[in-house]
């Protein structure tokens, strides 16, 4: 029996990462787009990712799902996905809701509310800030909590997808070469990241 439905804008970097994970769990979790008609009939609010399950519990909101999904695990799945303590997993915690917040509603404002061009120009600096500070992370340990990948870095690199696809070009990227190191191992070798991100790679030149 199908354990529930979620539905996902797999364009966003707020959804992508789902269907990765429930495949790479094995989860039997029914994959559905934002425009199928139960969202609406479901969840007023209409937002991906939403989780309806089988026995209608419904659940939104992207750390709530990705906690709730990530408990289903199978007992014998061993993935780090929350650090190895509690300092590791408030870490980890603590990037999650950076990355999915500051960041991601910057990239909005850059590529969907932005009006002029200091609006673009103010958007893209407090990217750059962003950006700057996941960097000075990543001079002191391998990955955003220790040097060991969690859903810190898979789900970063989802955002950072993003970054890579419109204003964060293969020439900003060879200038901040600790950001670089560590995105190409999260996406060529993590066994969830990697599925749909093995070969990305980012825009030759800017669009903004």
């Amino acid at each position: 029996m199908v354990q529930g439905t979620i539905f996902l804008n797999l364009a966003s970097p707020r959804s992508s990462l789902f269907k990765d994970i429930i495949e790479y769990l094995g989860l039997d979790i029914e994959i559905a787009p934002k425009t199928d008609p139960r969202l609406a009939a479901n969840f007023p609010l209409q937002r991906t990712p939403s989780y309806l399950g089988s026995d209608g519990f419904k659940l939104h909101e992207t750390i709530a799902i990705l906690v709730f999904l990530i408990s289903l695990k199978p007992a014998a799945n061993t993935y780090n996905f929350y650090g190895k303590s509690g300092y590791e997993t408030a870490q980890v915690w603590k990037w999650v809701s950076f990355t999915n917040s500051d960041m991601v509603n910057a990239f909005v404002h850059l590529l969907m509310l932005a009006k002029t061009q200091a609006d673009k120009e103010k958007a893209l600096s407090e990217l750059e800030t962003y950006a700057g500070l996941v960097e000075k992370q990543l001079r002191e340990t391998e990955y955003l909590v220790s040097n060991e990948i969690t859903l810190a870095d898979i789900f970063a690199v989802q955002t950072f997808r993003w970054g890579f696809q419109t204003c964060w070009d293969a020439k900003w990227l060879s200038y901040h070469p600790y950001l670089e190191n560590w995105f190409y191992k999260v996406i060529r070798n993590d066994p969830i990241a990697s599925r749909s991100l093995k070969t990305f790679s980012p825009v030759e030149k800017a669009k903004f």
